[in-house]
Order: C-alpha cells, then structure tokens, then sequence
C-alpha cells in the first residue's frame, strides 16, 4: 500500500508515496415511482442572496446515515464514473453528511475522488432543520465545510432538498405522489412562468424489482419536451440480506437499467448515488434485514454494479448537456456551491471566507494530465496546509488534472520529524500525506538529510560516519521496503560541469558498489535569462540514464528580478519552456515538480532580496505565461517515460 521514496541532497530525503488514480463522473438515469415534490436549494451565498431555488422530482425518502471504517482500497481498479460520464456532458456524483469529524480516510479519499465523483450531494447539512434549528437561529458549519471540502476537491455542490416533510416544521406539508401529478404540475408552473429548471428523481430502488431503461427514458422524455432537464439524485438499489452472488448479479442489472435510463436521454444531465460506500447507507436504519445498496462496499471496494455502471457509461452514444460550473462570473463565500464552485476550465470566482479579495480562476490546460499522456507526472510543493485557509490556493494545489504530485516542503524534514532527538512528530508531515490523498495525489517525501547548499559539508553524520553515511542509508532505506525508490537530489546539476561531474561519479561508485539507487533528482532554482537550454538539461541527464538511472526535475523555479515586467514574463516563458524540455525529451525522466503553486506562496523573495515571482500562477492564483508554456510544451512531447504511478497494492 505505501512506497517510500528516498532522495539525497547530500543526504537522505525520506518519501512516502500513495497514488489514487484517476476515476470519472458518472451520469445516471432516474428511476420512478412514488414521487413527492421537495425544495432542492443550491447556496451561492448563505444570507440568501442570489441563491437558487431548484423544484426537483424526488423519490420517496430521505433519511440519516452515517458510520466509519478504515480499509485499504485499490483505486487502480476504477475506471473513473465521473470522467465516462462527462465523455458525454453529464456528471456522476455522491452525497456525503457530517465529514467535517470523519476520520475515516480511505472513506473520504474515495468520496473526494473527483475523477468518480464530480458532484457533491450535502446529505443533511444543508436541510431546513440544520440551516435553521430555531426560528432565526441559522447554522451552516456543517455545510459550509462541506462545500469547502468539496471545492478544494475540485467537486461541484448539488444543494438538497431545503422543505422535506420529515425535516421541515409541522406546517409545511408534502405535495402529490405520481409522476403524473407532478407533470401537471411542471406544466402549469411554466404556463405562469414560473422558474423551473428541471426534475430530480431519487431512485431508492429494490434489488429485483427496478424498472427498465426505456421506461425510465420514456417517463422523462414528457418532462423534456417541456423544456426540462433532468436527474438521478439519490440513487441506491437495496437487496434483503445475507448478500449473495444472485443478488450482486441482479443488482449490477438493475444498476445498468437505472443508467441506461439517463444515457438514452439527451435531458438527463448526471446521476447520483446517495452516499458512497455501503457502510455508510442509510437503508440498514431504516429497512430492517436490508441494505448493500451502493456502487462500493464496506470495505470500499467496487462491486459487481459499479463496473456494470462503468460499462454502461462507456458505450453511452447520447450526448447531454451538462457543462459543469457555469462561464458565468460569480462572487461568493466559501459557501458557494453548484453554479459558481472554483472550476478548472471555465471563468469563475471563490473567495475565503475570511478574506474579501475575489479571485479568478482563468481556463486551464490540465498539466500533470498533459504529462501523464507520454508517462510523467507534473507535480507541486506545499508548506503548513493543514492551517491555511486560502480557498483558492488549495483549489489550485489539490487540483489532481494540474499536479498529480505533492511534496511537503518542510514537514518531512529531519528538524521537522525529530526536533529534540528521540521526540518525533509527524503531525504536519501526515496531514500532507492524508490531504494530498483524499485529491488523489501522490507525496513525494522531501529531503531528509539536508545541508543550506554545496557539496560535502559538515553535520551530524558526516561528522560522525563519514561520506559513507549516503550508502549505509541508502542500504537501510531499501532493506525496510524492497519497493522503495532510492534517489539523491541536488542544485546547480542541470548541465554537465564539475557539481554534477562529481554526482555522477558518486553515483557510479555507488552502483559498482551494489549500493542501490533508482535516481537523480535536480532541483531545478534557476534565473530568468540565466536558465540552460532543454539540449544542455537532456545531454546533461543522458550520463545519468546510461547507468540505468531514472530522473526528475523536482523544485523547479525561475525567479526575476522584481518589478515584473512583460518582457520579463516572456522570457520566463521561454526559460520554463526549455527547462521543462530538457525533460519532456529524455525517456529517463520521470515528472516535474515546481517550488510551491503560486509566487505568494514562493521562498524566493525571503532569500533574495528584490527577486521573486519565479512560479507559474501569480499571487491571484492566475496562470502566467510561463504556465502556457509549459502545457504547449508538455502537449507537444512525443518521447514517452515510464512512470505510472506510486501507488502499489
């Protein structure tokens, strides 16, 4: 389950490595029975301004749920529900309740999954008896976590039902039960024009006895034709237990049915499933002797209906259309939600709730997808995350399409691990390591051993051992996990001269010494207009690689001198563009790594003086020249490496 990575910058740097690849949003179709009529509210802004009212179609029920486990999962095995469905402009999404104290973390890196789940369904927290538990009492902790958790997943927020008869106070009442009451009633509220968007359908469905595909599709198809969209907002398909193959058969079938339904209609804009794993339903406190009614199970693992799901999605011919959060610009708290959440690829705007600045997020490109399609990774570097509240910074940084790698800046250094000798802490170093998780990145561990600059220098263990503290380490670190990379790690190596002359003879004498060691890591701080060519960096690195040695570029920077100007940008451009070419062109090279995310966040000005700016994102978060450079760059390599991921079973 874990792989360490060790890198030296003349001494060891310990790593620990989880990759969670990749999984997809799924769209779903609704299933139909007995419908009542509730209140779907999607915040923008929690004092009731500019918020949404949504009339959707519900089936049934809502009732609570909630309990917690920790188990391995084997995200290797997903095929991405939410990513198939929006192949096809429609998104797959989850319902989650009361994550603000869940500590299961396998449970909340498999809920925050963009790649599985791109809509995000608060399942209690944003009802009328949470948001309001007194008459002019109102509470939005829970939701208001939620919606930044969800955010910083880069997940959408699907409001609930804000008046539901369970819930509400005693003099609001439920309303009709039939589908075809509540057609009349679509019908007559648009012929007053009356703002009505779409019907949601819940689909709490029995195991044996859910309806088709077509009659699903058929039902819907007299919504569309007033104008509707339509969606799967809660779906689940329960079984009486003790589970069996039959019931799994059955219950993958009549998942399929339930999709299949959506997939026929070009009105049906994405599904849900309400909640995410098995122990985690509802049903069980409800329907006695019943239950297994989700895509995952108890321990997180698909089960049959998730892939017959995934099938489903993948052979889908008709095309939806959802688009995702809106282009529009909006302005909200940390609170907003459906339309207006931080978005990856369209114009939109986030600020943290303690903070009055509005920030937009311009189109991206997706880097680390973009160097995963010739086998790289793209990765970035983060310091102190578990007590920043910048909502638009950890968007940026916990975005799995621009970085599929995090590593800690400091909290796995040694004065950070061990700051009196025996009293080890590893609180900010696990926080990282579970954050980066739960956005399906992997950590790439920082320097362990580590000296300001230079070459041998004088510490603890050179001191004490000698130069013979790199091998013995290095032996260590491999006898604790045969699996483990083994790297050392410099500046000032990215062309051939006398430092990385002297690296790659070490690095020899090494290998001739049956010492083991995987790769060369080089940091990559350079200066606008000083930096080597992409030629220079791959000839360089070829020496490396013809020992068999893998490579990557992994605190890269390109700082200027301050003020910033435009000629200043370009260049940097160009200097990025070369530095990550020198990569793109080697086989060896495994990824690219920058020195934080954005140039607020940069060590650079605190250590020299009138310098800075030396990152891709500027201060307001937004991509810089440098940033299209780069991804034209990456877009453009046709050299493939080898990296897959770190993640092992």
């Amino acid at each position: 389950m874990w792989r360490h990575w060790v890198d030296w910058r003349n001494g060891l740097r310990g790593r620990d490595d989880m990759h969670l690849s990749e999984s997809v949003l799924l769209p779903m179709s609704p299933a139909y029975y007995d419908f009542q009529l509730h209140y779907d509210i999607v915040f923008n802004h929690h004092s009731g301004s500019n918020f949404y009212l949504d009339f959707q179609l519900h089936y049934a029920i809502f009732f609570n749920h909630h309990s917690g486990s920790n188990f391995y999962l084997d995200f290797n095995r997903l095929k991405g529900l939410n990513l198939l469905a929006k192949a096809n402009n429609r998104y797959f999404g989850t319902a989650c309740d009361g994550i603000w104290d869940n500590t299961d973390e396998v449970y909340l890196a498999l809920a925050g999954n963009y790649s599985e789940f791109g809509m995000m369904t608060p399942g209690n927290a944003m009802k009328f008896d949470a948001t309001e538990p007194e008459q002019d009492t109102f509470v939005y902790t829970d939701a208001d976590y939620t919606v930044s958790w969800s955010h910083n997943r880069s997940q959408v927020v699907r409001g609930h039902n804000f008046v539901w008869y369970n819930q509400a106070p005693t003099e609001i009442e439920t309303i009709g039960a039939k589908s075809n009451a509540h057609l009349a009633l679509a019908e007559s509220m648009l012929n007053s024009s009356i703002p009505l968007d779409g019907i949601g359908c819940q689909g709490h469905l029995i195991v044996g006895e859910a309806p088709s595909a077509s009659s699903i599709t058929a039902n819907f198809a007299r919504f569309a034709a007033l104008g509707l969209e339509w969606a799967l907002t809660e779906l689940d398909i329960r079984m009486t237990l003790p589970e069996t193959t039959a019931l799994l058969s059955q219950q993958a079938s009549d998942y399929v049915n339930a999709v299949g339904g959506c997939l026929a209609s070009p009105a049906c804009v994405g599904i849900s499933t309400w909640d995410t794993s098995d122990d985690y339903s509802w049903i069980p406190s409800v329907f006695t002797g019943q239950g297994d009614a989700l895509l995952f199970d108890s321990n997180k693992q698909p089960k049959p209906a998730y892939f017959s799901v995934a099938s489903a999605l993948a052979s889908a011919t008709v095309t939806g259309h959802y688009t995702g959060p809106t282009a529009s610009t909006t302005t909200g708290t940390a609170s907003s939600t459906i339309t207006s959440t931080v978005s990856l690829t369209s114009t939109s705007t986030v600020s943290s709730s303690t903070a009055s600045a509005t920030v937009t997020v311009l189109p991206l490109r997706g880097l680390n997808l973009l160097a995963k399609a010739n086998s790289r990774y793209f990765g970035t570097a983060n310091d102190g995350i578990w007590d920043n509240t910048d909502i638009p910074y950890l968007t940026l940084s916990g975005n799995s399409s621009e970085f599929g790698m995090v590593t800690p800046g400091n909290a796995m250094k040694f004065d950070a691990t061990e700051p009196e000798q025996d009293t080890f802490v590893y609180t900010d170093a696990d926080y990282t390591v579970s954050w980066a998780h739960n956005n399906s990145q992997a950590v790439r561990g920082h320097n362990f051993v580590w000296y300001n600059q230079g070459t041998w220098r004088a510490d603890l263990w050179y001191n004490t051992i000698g130069p013979a503290f790199v091998p013995i380490a290095l032996t260590a670190a491999r006898a604790a996990d045969p699996n483990v990379k083994l790297y050392i790690n410099d500046y000032n190596i990215e062309t051939i001269g006398a430092k990385s002359n002297a690296h790659l003879t070490l690095a020899q004498s090494l290998l001739n010494s049956s010492v083991p060691l995987d790769g060369i890591g080089c940091q990559g701080h350079l200066i606008v207009g000083e930096a080597p060519s992409a030629s220079s960096i791959t000839a360089n690195f070829a020496r490396f690689a013809a020992l068999g040695l893998e490579w990557a570029i992994t605190e890269l920077d390109i700082r200027m001198t301050l003020p910033e100007t435009t000629a200043l940008l370009t260049q940097q451009a160009s200097d990025y563009a070369n530095a990550v070419g020198g990569c793109v062109a080697s086989a060896a090279c495994v990824g690219i790594t920058t020195w934080d995310t954005s140039d607020d966040y940069s060590w650079i000005p605190s250590v020299f003086s009138g310098q800075g700016d030396a990152l891709l994102f500027d201060s307001n978060k937004q991509p810089k020249p440098a940033y299209y450079s780069v991804a034209n760059t990456l877009a453009a390599a046709t050299v493939q490496s080898h990296f897959t991921s770190f993640y092992t079973a």
